[in-house]
């Protein structure tokens, strides 16, 4: 996904109270969670899926400056991806 860098270059989410921890999250989970998908036969469904749930809006609402609502969309991505496909989590 060619814009995921730009969620990475924004500080926003980092100076927010929860920010460090959430983003400490990500970096946890998505590497296992990216393991497990890129071995279902349906992986580009799924990723698909995702960009369009999750990462479409999120862009969109950095575009028009709602962070709070991109925040909200990018918790329950991670939640629901890890519950989704982490048994532990």
């Amino acid at each position: 996904f060619p814009y995921t860098t730009l969620f990475r270059s924004d500080g926003w989410l980092s100076n927010q109270v929860d920010g460090k921890q959430l983003i400490r999250k990500y970096y946890l989970l998505a590497p296992k969670i990216v393991e497990l998908i890129n071995v279902l036969e349906d992986s580009n469904v799924i990723y698909n899926e995702i960009n369009k749930h999750y990462l479409e809006p999120c862009l969109k609402y950095i575009e028009e400056g709602k962070m709070k609502k991109c925040k909200e969309c990018y918790s329950d991505m991670v939640n629901s991806l890890a519950s989704r496909y982490l048994l532990w989590v």
